[in-house]
């Protein structure tokens, strides 16, 4: 082999190095901003080794949240007293039950099979339609509302829920995010139509889950508010150690996958 074969022949296996080692890079760039709630199947159609890559960097995330998790409970170990620890835990319940919610409504059911379904209707029956309206003044943020006259109608509740985002926009009506003026016109709604999620299950599941899932969060929201300071301090360290925890979970599943 002569000085520039040789030569070539270096450089070529160096640059193919290099090349491997960007790759691994842009693969943690992809990783990191995709984010994980999304289908990074799709990635397979930028690289041929993407289930390699998508394999080694997701083993390097879940060691690093872990490690977190670790940390976390090690910074925040205490002795809590029984009553506040048993009022803690029967919070976590209840907040558990309004966030199974969020992953039922959106599965395909025999009649009005999905979310969107039910937003094609132009005049659906009467129990889904004040049903839908209750829940939408409870997620819809009050400068929305005031946007739309003021209030909330069928033509408003269509485009939302057709809207790809629909259930982002639950997700995104936390506890916290639910303001007293919300509340108030959820209950108006409420009190008026006299809708109850057993006669929605007749006509629609989706729709009856969505407004068990409003009987619920408020019922999570009414029971902290009675908390007191110190038991509000646990349950936050508590909420936090728990999404560390379900996330972590998460990942291990899809790493069990890939």
């Amino acid at each position: 082999m002569n000085k520039a074969t040789k030569k070539k022949s270096t450089t070529k296996k160096a640059n193919k190095k290099g090349a491997s080692l960007l790759h691994k890079g842009l693969w943690q760039i992809i990783f990191s901003y995709v984010g994980f709630g999304k289908d990074l199947a799709n990635c397979r159609l930028v690289c041929k080794k993407w289930k390699k890559y998508f394999k080694y960097f997701l083993n390097l995330y879940i060691m690093s949240k872990t490690k977190s998790l670790d940390a976390f409970q090690q910074a925040n170990a205490q002795n809590i007293p029984q009553d506040i620890k048993e009022e803690v835990e029967e919070a976590l319940k209840m907040r558990k039950k309004y966030l199974e919610y969020l992953q039922l409504i959106p599965k395909q059911y025999s009649l009005f099979r999905r979310v969107s379904d039910i937003g094609k209707l132009n005049t659906p029956p009467g129990v889904i339609r004040f049903g839908i309206i209750a829940v939408m003044y409870l997620i819809t943020p009050s400068q929305e509302v005031k946007k739309n006259n003021g209030n909330i109608d069928w033509a408003f509740c269509k485009r939302k829920l057709c809207d790809k985002d629909f259930m982002k926009l639950m997700r995104q009506a936390t506890p916290e995010a639910i303001t007293k003026d919300r509340i108030d016109n959820y209950t108006a709604v409420m009190q008026a139509s006299l809708v109850t999620p057993t006669q929605l299950h007749r006509e629609s599941t989706a729709a009856a889950l969505m407004l068990e899932w409003a009987e619920k969060i408020l019922e999570y929201k009414n029971f902290v508010n009675r908390m007191f300071p110190e038991s509000k301090a646990v349950l936050e360290m508590k909420k936090k150690e728990e999404d560390m925890a379900n996330e972590l979970n998460f990942l291990k599943y899809v790493y069990s996958l890939s």
